[in-house]
């Protein structure tokens, strides 16, 4: 099989699902599809899960420091009722 017969039947099976998007012609929709989209060999573009975990922003955002700095109240009322973990993370 060549490599051009390979990326075909690789596109055939991705078009039932509803994240990828096949295209003749990457440039014509390079504004509509953003940062959103990834490109794979042969015009296949494969979007982006809208969940994309990062350690560092959950840190950041429900961490131990943040609730001291924002929400003494949570860590308090915690503390009162005896949870063994203050925070989330």
């Amino acid at each position: 099989m060549e490599r051009s017969d390979i990326w075909k039947a690789y596109a055939e099976s991705l078009m039932h699902r509803p994240e990828v998007m096949i295209v003749e012609d990457p440039s014509s929709v390079c504004e509509e599809i953003g940062e959103a989209e990834e490109m794979v060999e042969g015009g296949i573009y494969a979007v982006k899960r809208t969940y994309q975990p990062s350690t560092l922003k959950r840190k950041r955002t429900h961490g131990f420091l943040h609730r001291n700095r924002v929400a003494k109240h949570i860590l308090r009322n915690r503390r009162r009722k005896g949870r063994h973990r203050l925070v989330p993370c």
